[in-house]
């Protein structure tokens, strides 16, 4: 029996700084190009592949245009059956709790206008042989902002989802954005 997940509640610190910290990644790495220390490492497919040396991590996002609307690749991007088709590795997507917009948007300053925000827990199939399957507990949140949409993914400890020896969990920091082409014609995520 699956039960609704909690709305409404209040934001925790952790879960306030969670929701800053994927803001300020996807702030930061969100614009394509060779912008704040981003350095195209590649094209793929179609795809730029772009690198950026962050003390001891190595940071990386592609960016790619579509020929779909915004709203069909969010849409696509952030349910668990979009996501399946593309990641082999997904097995399960449960929702733990939804937050408040607008309570989010106060969180991170105002200037953004969130369309959903909810905390995930999301289980994983082994990569390999040999290896354990991992899990995570995220804050997934998708708010318009500078003329398109982002989808921010950062790892949040919540008390409905311990740590349970079944997976390996996983440290999650990530997103991606979706602007709108001028003139229309599809979007580059």
């Amino acid at each position: 029996v699956e039960s609704t997940p909690p709305t409404d509640m209040a934001l925790r610190p952790e879960i306030i700084a969670a929701l800053r910290d994927g803001h300020a990644v996807m702030t930061a790495s969100g614009i394509p190009g060779e912008i704040g220390g981003w350095r195209l490492h590649g094209t793929k497919r179609g795809c730029q592949q772009y690198l950026q040396k962050d003390g001891s991590k190595l940071n990386s996002k592609g960016v790619v245009d579509m020929p779909y609307e915004m709203q069909d690749v969010l849409r696509f991007m952030t349910s668990p059956e979009g996501r399946k088709t593309t990641d082999e590795l997904l097995k399960r997507e449960t929702v733990v709790q939804t937050l408040d917009p607008r309570a989010v948007e106060v969180a991170l300053g105002g200037g953004v206008q969130v369309l959903n925000c909810e905390i995930v827990y999301v289980e994983t199939h082994r990569p390999f042989p040999g290896v354990s399957p991992r899990d995570a507990c995220v804050i997934r949140c998708t708010y318009l902002h500078q003329g398109g949409a982002v989808v921010c993914i950062s790892g949040v400890d919540h008390p409905e989802v311990p740590v349970t020896p079944k997976y390996v969990r996983s440290s999650v920091s990530g997103g991606f954005a979706v602007l709108n082409k001028e003139g229309g014609g599809g979007c580059t995520v």
